[in-house]
């Protein structure tokens, strides 16, 4: 009987010994890590003055025939509002910026003039676009006008970048 004691009290030890090394080494454990969160950027300057973005945002968005990527910036002194949207099947190149419809377009807001601005010619570069992670980068410059049919005021966009997960 002593024997037998003997064995239980050895085996609970040696069990309770291989638990603590198992929990401590993480042998037969598989380490999670989680993702670093992405963080969207976005950067202009206005004729010739570097904007300071506060929040950038993105969505895929798929409305009738057009799949797009919208990308969304927006400052806060003064308050302002750049609006780019990509064709969402676009590969790296150069693209020409046209009005809403198009499959490129840049446009600009400020809350103090209350007026929409829209780019028209000009470029927008997209350096990579990796469509798996739905990351996409580039570069664009661009003169915004108030009315591209018919243009009484225009501002530039110049040294502009971004790198957007949508």
């Amino acid at each position: 009987m002593h024997l037998q004691n003997c064995f239980s009290f050895r085996s609970a030890m040696l069990a309770t010994t291989m638990l603590m090394f198992i929990l401590l080494t993480g042998i037969g454990c598989k380490k999670e890590t989680s993702p670093t969160p992405y963080t969207n950027y976005l950067t202009y300057r206005l004729d010739g003055n570097l904007q300071t973005v506060n929040d950038v945002s993105a969505a895929l968005i798929n409305s009738g025939n057009m799949n797009y990527i919208a990308i969304s910036a927006n400052t806060t002194n003064p308050s302002q509002f750049m609006n780019l949207w990509i064709e969402s099947s676009s590969q790296a190149g150069t693209y020409t910026w046209g009005d809403m419809g198009s499959n490129y377009v840049m446009k600009y807001s400020n809350s103090v003039l209350a007026i929409s601005f829209t780019a028209k010619g000009n470029s927008l570069i997209i350096s990579k676009h990796d469509k798996t992670n739905k990351i996409i980068e580039g570069s664009y410059t661009g003169t915004v006008y108030d009315n591209t049919a018919s243009p009484t005021d225009s501002m530039m966009i110049s040294n502009a970048s971004f790198k957007i997960q949508y």
